[in-house]
């Protein structure tokens, strides 16, 4: 698990996982959430980020980042692997066109993108 402090600067409120954790205020507001597994964030007129906890598992072809636990962030076409040894620590900011930004307080991240869609004829 790892924390996570999202900014947001974007124009609109974000909700935090359909409103069940929370709602960030536009231009400016924050929210911190301790030991966090899965989350979704919902960013008005730009979509869904979803975060993803992998634990332990390793995704498939991406050797590095090497640490123990895992989470991966996906938004629209990208993704953001996050490994950390013990508790992770992860700020996020929303800028006000509503992309995002990853900063990694602990452990390493790195950008990759994952098909989003793949087609197996047998």
């Amino acid at each position: 698990m790892y924390d996570v402090k999202i900014t947001n600067d974007y124009m609109m409120a974000v909700n935090v996982n359909a409103h069940t954790l929370g709602t960030i205020a536009p231009n400016g507001g924050t929210f911190s959430i301790t030991k966090l597994g899965n989350m979704i964030l919902e960013i008005p007129g730009i979509g869904e980020a979803a975060f993803i906890d992998i634990a332990d598992k390793k995704l498939p072809g991406y050797p590095e980042p090497s640490e123990h636990w895992g989470m991966l962030a996906r938004f629209k076409t990208m993704e953001v692997y996050y490994r950390y040894e013990g508790q992770g620590q992860l700020a996020i900011t929303i800028d006000r066109f509503g992309s995002l930004s990853f900063e990694t307080l602990t452990g390493s991240a790195i950008i990759i993108s994952l098909p989003e869609l793949e087609l197996i004829n047998k």
